[in-house]
């Protein structure tokens, strides 16, 4: 038995095949330029984020060494004033244990 003669030319199948072959490299080299246009954007996004972070924390530790600075000048203006406030109670002390020696000493001689 004889095989059976092919029905048409190969050049047939080919010319069937090539819109469909068309179809596929349009769809593939789409999903490549989408897939290009996703990364960039993408990339561009991490940019900016890595931008918005380091700014964020250099303004956190401006604000650190700012509250830093002025916890430091408050707690030396508050030691101050602390020590005025001794002062001036052991000067008052002092004024009341010699008029209460003052008061004593007038008692003894009345």
């Amino acid at each position: 038995m004889a095989a059976a003669p092919l029905q048409g030319s190969i050049w047939d199948l080919v010319l069937q095949a090539v819109p469909s072959m068309a179809m596929a490299v349009l769809f593939a080299w789409f999903a490549l330029a989408l897939l290009r246009e996703f990364r960039t954007m993408m990339g561009e996004r991490d940019a900016e984020w890595r931008e918005f972070l380091r700014a964020m924390t250099e303004r956190w530790r401006s604000f650190l060494a700012d509250e830093r600075t002025a916890r430091g000048e408050g707690m030396a203006r508050l030691a101050e004033e602390v020590k005025r406030n001794r002062e001036a109670i052991a000067a008052w002390n002092a004024r009341l244990e010699m008029l209460a020696a003052a008061h004593e000493e007038m008692r003894q001689h009345e």
